[in-house]
């Protein structure tokens, strides 16, 4: 009776090992990537803060040459006056 009690006792332990085993493993494969999609959130994060640059300059230019078209209109409507 106590050999088939530890027969069963060291089975169970047995397939709780194997579980854990199983479970550390897909741990390690959920921390890879998670590491991989760390990479990927800081790479994507660095290319929007250069596109949002990239965006600001071109906006600060597209007002500069607004203002330069406003200035145009006022001179000719001031020359137009003129006449």
């Amino acid at each position: 009776m106590y050999v088939e009690s530890m027969r069963a006792l060291q089975q169970q332990i047995n397939e709780q090992q194997a579980i854990i085993e199983a479970q550390k493993k897909e741990i390690e494969t959920q921390k890879a990537e998670l590491d991989t999609q760390k990479v990927q959130l800081e790479s994507k994060t660095s290319e929007n803060a250069e596109a949002s640059t990239e965006n600001a300059e071109e906006i600060e230019a597209l007002k500069a040459q607004v203002q330069q078209l406003l200035q145009l209109i006022q001179q000719q409507e001031s020359a137009s006056v003129v006449k």
